[in-house]
């Protein structure tokens, strides 16, 4: 799995094959979690089905980001899928919903990454995470300004 969090606090996250069935049977699924604006700014993020805090902070989506806000590295998100929205996820391959943030943020999960649009992405994201130290160097020389 991979997510991304771009400027506005919109959360992506892509599901690799095997994991929709490891969520269906009870597993956390943990993955990297890039901010798009700072591709090496990189941390943790966690998904599980759990009925319990599926509207923590959300709708459907409940989402822990105590050890997100001012961290710079090694961050981390929870996110907890209702069954519903899960069974939601299984059936049309993308789902989402907007997080309790005053902004009006949206979490999406993809499981359908067949479309050009949404196989893009994964590919940027899997590049910004394969060269994390690259773009460290970058921003450090000045070279690159994000």
């Amino acid at each position: 799995m991979v997510a991304g969090v771009d400027y506005q606090t919109n959360i992506s996250i892509f599901f690799k094959q095997g994991e929709i069935e490891a969520l269906s049977k009870g597993q956390k699924i943990a993955g990297i979690l890039i901010r798009k604006n700072n591709p090496h700014q990189q941390g943790l993020i966690n998904v599980q089905v759990d009925n319990d805090k599926e509207n923590l902070n959300g709708f459907g989506i409940g989402i822990e980001d105590k050890k997100y806000w001012g961290i710079k590295e090694n961050f981390e998100l929870d996110i907890f899928i209702g069954n519903y929205y899960f069974g939601l996820l299984q059936e049309r391959g993308r789902i989402g919903t907007r997080h309790s943030l005053l902004d009006g943020s949206d979490i999406t999960l993809y499981n359908n990454l067949d479309d050009f649009n949404t196989r893009n992405m994964v590919d940027n994201l899997e590049f910004y995470k394969d060269n994390k130290e690259e773009y460290k160097k970058l921003t450090k020389s000045k070279q690159f300004l994000l």
